[in-house]
């Protein structure tokens, strides 16, 4: 397994395939009966980024240190959206679409992240 699919986020270790896995059923199966799957894409955003967030509350981060997390993270969802185009020839997830997220709501991340 490539190692941008996996991280270690305080004690537990997760993977995107792990995260693939547990959301392609709900995800896919919006997607290919033409419903909408926003809240199935967002079930995998809110348990990726609660993995960023616990790591940055278990430890008193630098603000370089924080973007390096939210960093891994946004690496992962990258890494579920390959396993989709993986499997299916196309990914219903937008790639980076979380550090988009990110420096929108914090702009001045957007050096960090350059």
């Amino acid at each position: 397994m490539t190692s941008i699919y996996k991280f270690k986020i305080g004690a537990i270790l997760l993977t995107a395939k792990e995260y693939f896995e547990k959301h392609e059923h709900s995800i896919m199966g919006d997607v290919i009966s033409g419903k909408d799957a926003t809240s199935s894409v967002s079930n995998l955003v809110e348990d990726i980024s609660e993995e960023a967030k616990a790591e940055i509350r278990s430890n008193r981060l630098s603000k370089a240190e924080m973007v390096n997390a939210l960093s891994k993270a946004n690496d992962k969802w990258n890494g579920v959206s390959r396993l989709f185009w993986d499997k299916y020839g196309f990914s219903p997830l937008a790639e980076d679409i979380l550090k988009a997220s990110w420096i929108e709501m914090m702009p001045e991340l957007e050096v960090y992240f350059s």
